[in-house]
This record gives structure tokens, sequence and C-alpha cells, in this order.
């Protein structure tokens, strides 16, 4: 093969845009250089005709920079607006075509375009008698209370009444009788019988998780949480009678650190009383690597899962795409939990108990996947949080509220 120079011919300016060709060393044996025939004769794709029986897919862009193979005969393509599309494909198109509403946050949504795009069942998997029987779950405000008989107007506005058990207890800060809740307050109960009868109340009890901002105070301690981006920030106030218990557990109140706490609202003021579990003795962003025996090795986890304050009713998560979930902090844990996306179920059994439930995964739970701690609730679970539960779903797999965790072991549902 002749040595060729590097250098363009500078007769081929038929087509300013071509890639330059490689001309002859003078004195060589090889072939005289043949100017290529432009592509400036070419049917472009924007006048391409199509399809008349095409049905029409209108987010579609045509090939315009497209160049046929060079010595081939061009022909006009057909655009893809004559493609028919596979309809999960459709389903999953539609959902994308607004960037400005993605990530969709609507996780039934999301469940159904997967299921569509994969071309499975958009039925939920249902429990079996093996997997136990989960309690009920009342939350709501009560409207009228008395030694026999509770009255609470539930989270979609119905009126609820419930009879109250001869060894039924509440707490709101501190154990007391269902007859002395106030009128008004937001509760969470355990109820029975299909939910007719209160086994247990929660009163406008609360959850303080983040990293810790800022400390202030000499008395009352007011601590200042990030709370992730998904819960911004909030004010902790420690009361004085409260901080030597806390002190215990939580021995690094400085910023940088995990905070961990429960206890009510009372007036608009967040007040911690009870810590569940030990405070991780490592900075919030010095969270230890995964053993190697959790990666890919089991189809179920075990760990420790604990309730969180949000509304929607499922789990968060720790392992999700950061595109996925807009949170910036996504995708950090010690317990080694695989990726999953937003609306896949995710199935949670209580070992303590033996209650297990199909859970939708509905949020991002960043701030849970940097606890690397254990539950003492029956027995020492594996270090590491790897679900957060909203306090109903919690509630109806047997959890207490005031103890915050227990034993627990997941696989996707």
């Amino acid at each position: 093969m002749p040595y060729r120079s590097a250098m363009p011919d500078p007769s081929d300016m038929t087509n300013p845009g071509a890639t330059p060709h490689w001309t002859a060393m003078p004195g060589s044996s090889a072939e005289p250089y043949r100017t290529p025939v432009p592509y400036q004769n070419a049917t472009s794709h924007q006048s391409a005709v199509p399809h008349q029986n095409a049905v029409p897919y209108p987010n579609a862009v045509p090939h315009q920079n497209a160049m046929p193979h060079e010595g081939a005969e061009y022909q006009s393509p057909v655009p893809y607006q004559s493609a028919r599309p596979y309809r999960g494909a459709m389903l999953y198109r539609s959902a994308m075509s607004d960037r400005s509403a993605m990530p969709d946050r609507n996780v039934e949504r999301r469940r159904v375009l997967a299921a569509a795009a994969l071309g499975r069942e958009a039925e939920p998997p249902r429990v079996t008698a093996d997997d136990g029987v989960t309690l009920d779950a009342v939350s709501g405000q009560i409207l009228d209370v008395s030694p026999h008989l509770v009255i609470v107007e539930d989270d979609e506005g119905e009126e609820r009444r419930l009879v109250i058990a001869p060894w039924a207890t509440a707490w709101r800060g501190a154990r007391v009788s269902p007859s002395d809740l106030p009128l008004g307050a937001r509760v969470v109960i355990r109820a029975l019988r299909s939910g007719t009868v209160v086994d247990r109340i929660w009163a406008d009890i609360t959850r303080m998780t983040g990293i810790i901002l800022s400390v202030d105070g000499t008395r009352d301690l007011t601590v200042e949480l990030d709370s992730g981006p998904h819960r911004a920030r909030r004010s902790v106030v420690i009361p004085y009678r409260s901080s030597g218990r806390m002190r215990v557990r939580h021995p690094q109140l400085e910023p940088g650190y995990l905070f961990d706490a429960i206890g009510v609202i009372d007036g608009g003021t967040s007040l911690a009383q009870i810590t569940p579990t030990s405070q991780p003795p490592y900075r919030a962003k010095a969270v230890p690597p995964p053993p190697p025996a959790y990666r890919g090795v089991q189809s179920k986890i075990s760990g420790t899962a604990v309730w969180a304050d949000f509304e929607e009713y499922g789990v968060a998560y720790p392992m999700l795409e950061t595109s996925d979930t807009g949170c910036d902090d996504a995708g950090v844990s010690c317990t080694g939990l695989p990726y999953l996306a937003l609306g896949s179920m995710l199935s949670v059994r209580n070992v303590c108990d033996g209650r297990a439930n199909a859970l939708p995964i509905v949020g991002c739970g960043c701030i849970a996947g940097r606890f690397c701690d254990r539950c003492l609730e029956c027995g020492t679970s594996p270090r590491g949080r790897i679900v957060e539960l909203s306090a109903s779903a919690y509630v109806e797999l047997g959890g207490d509220l005031t103890k915050g965790c227990f034993n627990a072991r997941v696989g996707l549902g």
C-alpha cells in the first residue's frame, strides 16, 4: 500500500462538510484521485412523504443529518411517523413527552406504566396467609372521646366510631388514659376486629430525624436539623427534663452528626423525648461501606425498619436513582441494598411479629440510609436501616411507634 499524505485534495470543494479524502504521493503507483459525487442532490428526510396509513407519532424527530453510505444509491428513508410503536412504548412515551413533569411522582401511575412497558400484570402482589394477618390502623383527628368510645375524623374525611377496649392504652408524651386525650389531637390508632376496637392510641406523636446543623441553649436545647431535600429543615426542642436521657444515647449533639428522636408536637413545637436507638459514632458524611457479604447474594435482606413522618402510605427507600427522585442525597446505604425505582412493590416482614405486607416505594429514604445502627426489639438486628415506613404501614405490621423500630426482612414484592 503506497504511503498517502494527510493533506486533503484542495480541488474537492463540492461538499465542504465532507470528510477529507487522501491524495496519492507524487511518483506513487496509486490510482489518481477521483472527485466524489456530492450529496447535494440527495433527498433529505424533511421532504420524505409519510405512508398514508401510518399512525402519526408527534414526538419523533427526523434524522436531518443522516448521510448515505459512500457509493450507494441514496434512497429517501421512511420517517419515524410511519412506524407503529409498541403499546407499552406509547404509554411510556406519553409520560415522557412533558419533560417538566418528570420524574412522575404519582406512584400508582408509575406502576401502571412500568407494567405496560414490561408486559406484566399491573395488579399489586397479594399477601398470603403465610405472611400473617396485618392489623388495622386508623389515623385522623379526635372529634370526641369518652371512657368507652372515641370518634375520629380519618384522613379521608370520614367519621369513624371505635370502641375503646378495657386494656387499651394511650400515649401523648407519656402514658395516659384514652379518655384524657384532648379534642383535636392528631392520633394513630392500632385497631382490632376490622378496625372497630381500639387497642392502642398514639396522640400528636412525631419523629425527628436528620443531620444536626446547630445546637443552641443551655437548659432547653434547640436543635436545627436537615431532614433531607424532600423534608427540608426542622427545629426541635429538647426539654431539660429529657436532656439527660437524650445525652445517654446521643452524646454527640454537634453539627454534622445524625439525630433521631421521638416526641410530640405541642402548640406547633416539636418536643424530643425518646431516643429509639443509639446515635451512630460517625459523621453523616462518613457512612461505612456495606459488607461484601450483602452484595448480590441474598434475595431477602435483613436489617432495621423504622417509621417516619410522611403522609403517603408506603415506604421510603434509600437506594433510588437521583434522576428518579430529584434527591441528590439518594443512593447511600451501609447494607448494600439494590437500586429500585419509585412505585416498586417491596415485601416487608416484621421478624418479631411474623406479619408481612407488600408496600409501594413512595419516597426517598436518604437520611435513613445513613444510619448504621441496630434495633434491639427482638434480638439484635443486622446493622443498617433498610426501610422507612409511614406510621400507618408501620402500625399495621405490629410496630410500636414509641419503640421506633423492629427487625425486618425485605425483598421485591
